[in-house]
């Protein structure tokens, strides 16, 4: 037995194994032989060379002898023959696995890399070659050999999942992260078990670099597939509100997150911060109505805030906030918001919410409250000409309701039903004096009511002159005026209202001449028509600035009648001031409110009474001040703003022309300009108020009122004998609803005369006849309008 064993462990018998093609049995016999006899490798070595002569291309063979050349760490001779076996058969995979323990055992990059890259160019993908080719180029630090190789598996779709995994971490190292987002993409899209993988190689590369809005879209994308939406919006809120990344970038997430995961709170409260933030107003009304399910009222209460710092009146917004307040039973804040859109120009639109809610409220509540919501649905049903409903609601306010009151009148006059409206106007009038709206009213009565009384009244020859006149229709009061013939027996009355209409329509010049043709006329036989046609020449040349001969007019008059009152107050008015205009002739305006306009007027300078004397210079500078001024005063801005330039050219400190000035600006809508010039004018002089008059009209131009009348005011303070502050005081405080106040300036104005027509303007609505012919073309001190002040 033992002769047997030890007949087959000689090298004969595993020699003979081998030509019998039993390698693997030869070559683990001739690993034992050597175990007991190392130094018999040399003579297994040349048996086995000696067999190969005969037939080389015995792979086998080679791969006992490489294997042997291994295991005693003749490395270079066994790489010698792994070459032939690789000549003799690249696809034989004992080459490889080979090739890997020589490696393992050298870390010869060289030698074994070569042979493994050949495999690989031949189209060899043996798996030894596809684990060790990488795991070489990773060890040489080559990255980019490495990604060649994966991109090169992944073209020839001979790639697993773990070469995608492995070449998105090698373009991670490299820092293509868009390359690597898109290789886990493509693998996501094969397999989606890998999603979170893909989540947490992304989030590595948010960890370096949390500004790469790219990847940080894509994890986005990432976590909703992997039905993870607290992810998905924590990552999002990264991005947004924020100017990097706009709403038409974040809104495809948040509809996809939404439309799967409607009720995900965190994603609807990102959602409504970034609208806000946006300004998208409109969007994020639902989502805050859906929020109010989710007890989220601190983040409301904050988002309404500030919705209110940068569109507190967008309608869909604050119809979610009468909604909530209702809600909280807070019905006074709801009315309130209620109020500020029956009583503005708004949307129609809305009438059928604003209803709704006013009979919830209505129906929900008593007293004070109640009544508010009866007058705002009473309001809403006029809007809709629903004016029977309207005056129910009405009666519900009770008859101290002002506002409801006043809603009557307006129905009234909607219903063509002019004299009880004009009678109940008048009640009201007397209890609460300082109205504006009933006064707005009362206007509008009094111009349905001229056109009522022209209709019933005789076809006089003046009733369409005067019905004209107080609808504001001036031309065709001079159209009806040109109609009237000379031999007229009140000719002269119908010129003196003609020269009125053209005093209205800025046409100074031919006013006056009018007016100087009248004197003429009317010296000899009609003296109240000569008195009056005297006293309007000198309104006439005052306007124009001509004060030197407004003043003698008034001078004629008191030779001719020194009872006629006016000429007094007004000549002693007039010369409170040098007449001179060596400083330079000043403008100003008065204000009309009730078509919102301004009439220009000359105006003394306040810097005639300085002891100073002007320079030489500035004579060429006045000039044309003065002329841009009558310019002015006849609304010929254009030619104005030529010669104020030039007056300006040649004199820029002129202070005077820089107070004109801004009223140029202002009539060409240059409100800015207009405050630089006034600007300029105070850092010449402070003091004057004429500079503080022309400021209050920029206030009021611009819907400034309180600021309008602190100018007036100082104005006054500083000359309180200026008529025209006085004037433009009263009709900013009729446009701050004090009313007595308004007409107490005007009482005292009346004794001057100076502004009549533009006080008659005002008052007209309040004189019971229009038709009284006196009143259009003559002052008077004595208005039967003055109840007020009983």
């Amino acid at each position: 037995m033992q002769i047997q064993i030890k007949n087959e462990a000689s090298l004969p018998f595993i020699l003979n194994l081998v030509k019998r093609k039993q390698y693997l049995e030869a070559l683990d016999r001739y690993k034992d032989y050597l175990t007991q006899d190392p130094d018999k490798l040399a003579v297994i070595l040349i048996d086995l060379y000696k067999t190969l002569y005969n037939d080389p291309d015995i792979i086998n063979i080679r791969l006992i002898i490489a294997e042997l050349y291994i295991k005693y760490q003749f490395y270079d001779d066994a790489y010698i023959e792994l070459e032939e076996m690789y000549d003799i058969d690249p696809s034989f995979s004992q080459t490889y696995f080979l090739l890997s323990k020589i490696y393992a055992h050298t870390n010869d990059h060289a030698n074994v890399c070569k042979l493994f890259e050949l495999a690989f160019e031949a189209g060899i993908r043996d798996s030894v070659v596809l684990d060790f080719l990488p795991k070489i180029y990773l060890d040489k630090n080559d990255l980019f050999k490495a990604i060649s190789f994966y991109e090169l598996l992944l073209q020839d779709n001979d790639s697993q999942p773990h070469h995608n995994k492995v070449l998105a971490e090698l373009y991670k190292r490299i820092g293509k992260y868009e390359k690597c987002v898109a290789i886990y993409k493509n693998l996501i899209a094969i397999d989606p078990q890998y999603l979170k993988d893909g989540c947490l190689l992304l989030e590595e590369i948010l960890v370096s670099y949390p500004t790469l809005h790219i990847i940080r879209k894509d994890i986005i994308h990432f976590y909703i597939k992997c039905c993870d939406p607290d992810k998905a919006a924590e990552h999002l809120s990264f991005l947004c509100p924020s100017p990097d990344f706009p709403l038409k970038d974040s809104q495809s997430f948040f509809t996809t997150l939404l439309d799967i995961y409607p009720a995900h709170i965190p994603t609807l409260l990102l959602y409504c911060e970034t609208l806000i933030y946006e300004k998208a107003i409109t969007d994020v009304i639902p989502l805050l109505s859906q929020i109010t399910a989710f007890n989220q009222d601190t983040f409301i209460e904050t988002c309404i805030e500030s919705i209110k710092n940068s569109n507190p009146n967008h309608f869909g917004f604050n119809l979610f906030l009468i909604d909530r307040y209702i809600a909280q039973t807070n019905y006074q804040a709801a009315l309130t918001l209620i109020s500020s859109f029956t009583q503005s120009s708004f949307n129609h639109d809305v009438l059928e919410d604003l209803k709704s809610y006013c009979l919830k409220i209505w129906e929900l509540t008593s007293s004070d409250i109640r009544q508010q919501a009866s007058y705002n649905l009473a309001l809403i049903l006029f809007y809709e000409g629903k004016f029977i409903d309207s005056i129910a609601y009405c009666e519900e306010c009770g008859n101290d309701h002002l506002d409801a009151i006043c809603l009557k009148i307006s129905i009234l006059l909607e219903q063509d039903n002019i004299n009880q409206a004009n009678k109940l106007c008048n009640t009201y009038l007397n209890r609460h004096r300082n109205s504006k709206r009933l006064n707005e009213l009362k206007y509008q009565i009094h111009k349905l009511n001229t056109k009522l009384t022209y209709a019933q009244t005789s076809l006089s020859s003046f009733n369409p002159i005067l019905s004209n006149l107080s609808l504001g229709n001036v031309y065709d009061a001079i159209d009806a005026i040109q109609q009237i013939d000379r031999n007229h027996y009140d000719y002269h009355t119908a010129q003196l209202l003609l020269a009125r209409c053209f005093y209205v329509e800025h046409k100074i010049d031919q006013s006056l001449n009018i007016a100087t043709n009248l004197i003429s006329a009317t010296q000899e036989n009609a003296k109240n028509h000569y008195l009056d046609s005297l006293f309007f020449s000198a309104i006439c040349l005052y306007r124009l600035g001509d004060f030197e001969a407004s003043s003698n007019i008034l001078n004629d008059i008191e030779a001719i009648d020194i009872t006629y009152s006016f000429s007094k107050s007004f000549k002693d008015y007039l010369h409170h001031i040098p007449l001179s205009r060596h400083k330079g002739l000043a403008i100003t305006g008065l204000i009309n409110v009730w078509d919102k306009t301004l009439s220009y007027t000359a105006i003394q300078n306040p810097e005639e009474a300085s002891n100073s004397t002007s320079q030489a210079t500035i004579s060429f500078g006045l000039n044309h001040n003065d002329k841009a001024c009558s310019y002015m005063i006849k609304k010929n801005i254009n030619s104005a703003q030529s010669e104020f330039n030039l007056s300006l050219q040649l004199d820029p400190n002129l202070l005077v022309s820089h107070s004109n000035m801004s009223l140029y600006h202002l009539a060409a809508g240059h409100e800015d300009a207009a405050f630089d010039s006034i600007k300029k004018a105070k850092d010449l002089n402070s003091q004057l108020d004429i500079i503080l008059l022309n400021e209050g009209l920029i206030y009021y131009q611009q819907g400034l009122i309180n600021d309008s009348l602190k100018c007036f005011q100082q104005a006054l303070r500083l000359n309180p004998n200026n008529l025209h502050a006085q004037f433009n005081l009263a009709m900013i405080y009729f446009l701050n609803n004090n009313i007595e106040l308004c007409f107490q300036y005007l009482q005292k104005l009346l004794p001057y005369g100076l502004l009549f027509i533009h006080i008659q303007q005002f008052l007209n609505y309040l004189e019971d006849d229009p038709f009284v012919i006196n009143h259009w073309v003559s002052p008077k001190e004595n208005y039967n309008v003055f109840y007020f002040s009983s």
